[in-house]
């Protein structure tokens, strides 16, 4: 598997097994459902962009992995998804987590959460950004 999809999978893996987070979100998605914002939560994190920048050295093959993770609220306020992105960030950032491949995790990081308005002006958006060294077999 390659480094970005096993990635992904660890990302969306652990995620889905937080029970504090799943208990503010109706889910986590590569593409959400037309039910990602039902009652009562009205919040969902969907994946966003990925990039990867080569980080070789020497015979090590690695590579930087950035993601964006949407959390997406339709709660009132910014406080619900908030929540969201303070959970992400507990769950993800400086943890201690195995690839499902022979891939190798070296650190993952959320460096940065910005929050904004979503053009509707109802819906509250977090943008979480996730770092991850990955070495690769």
């Amino acid at each position: 598997m390659s480094a970005s999809l096993d990635l992904q999978d660890l990302i969306l893996n652990t995620l889905k097994a937080d029970a504090p987070l799943m208990a503010l979100i109706n889910g986590v998605w590569d593409q959400p459902p037309s039910t990602a914002f039902a009652e009562p939560k009205q919040a969902y994190i969907s994946f966003g962009p990925h990039d990867y920048v080569e980080d070789d050295d020497g015979c090590i093959v690695s590579g930087e992995h950035t993601f964006q993770l949407d959390a997406w609220s339709r709660l009132v306020g910014f406080p619900a998804c908030k929540q969201i992105g303070d959970r992400v960030k507990a769950v993800l950032h400086e943890a201690n987590l195995t690839m499902p491949t022979e891939n190798a995790l070296v650190e993952i990081r959320v460096p940065a959460i910005r929050y904004v308005r979503d053009s509707d002006g109802l819906t509250s958006h977090g943008i979480i950004t996730v770092t991850a060294l990955i070495e690769e077999t």
